[in-house]
């Protein structure tokens, strides 16, 4: 009987700190993105300061960027990613 509340107890706490974790970690890569978004329209401009065409700049930069987009990251982390890897 103790296992069992016990159980339903670890259950609740589960249940109740899910939610927040999710809302946590949506929000820091949010501020992830928005961060390796500025970073590369800050690459961007030194690239085309520095007298590199502007089309390949804009490529460099946007490459720069999708490292940081949701699908690679959790193709890197998943379960057929890189860390889980031997």
């Amino acid at each position: 009987m103790a296992k069992d509340k016990a159980a339903g107890q670890v259950m609740l706490v589960v249940a109740t700190s899910v939610p927040s974790l999710v809302i946590r970690i949506s929000l820091s890569y949010l501020r992830m993105k928005r961060q390796a978004n500025r970073s590369a329209h800050q690459f961007y401009l030194s690239l085309v300061k520095n007298d590199m065409p502007k089309r390949e700049a804009r490529q460099l930069a946007d490459e720069f960027a999708s490292a940081f987009s949701l699908s690679t990251l959790m193709k890197q982390v998943g379960p057929f990613g890189r860390a889980s890897r031997p």
